[in-house]
């Protein structure tokens, strides 16, 4: 089984997973859902109806952010990285960020 695995290029260690993986999603919740927030307020404070739907446009494409980010930061190849749009999107729907970084993880190195 490790031959296989490091054959793949998959590192099972806690800092891949624990470090590397959580802060790149970190890097995706903040990309969308923090700055999607700060966006959709600014709409809301200047009455400017674009921005306040641009903010809830990117808050909504949280999960996809989270999956993408988590794959890059896993260096998954490129297919993989478009795939970990629709896993992470998949992800937040059933269990939130939480369920967005699983299925990004598990798409990324399975």
């Amino acid at each position: 089984m490790r031959d296989f695995l490091r054959r793949k290029g998959i590192d099972l260690s806690p800092k891949t997973y624990f470090i590397t993986a959580l802060s790149y999603m970190a890097l995706g919740l903040f990309s969308s859902l923090i700055i999607g927030l700060i966006i959709k307020t600014a709409g809301e404070q200047l009455q400017i109806p674009f921005l306040v739907g641009m903010g809830g446009l990117a808050q909504k494409l949280m999960g996809p952010a989270i999956g993408v980010a988590v794959a890059y930061g896993l260096k998954a190849p490129k297919f993989v990285l478009f795939a970990s749009v629709v896993t992470g999107a998949a992800g937040a729907e059933l269990g939130g960020p939480a369920g967005s970084y699983l299925a990004a993880l598990l798409r990324a190195e399975f």
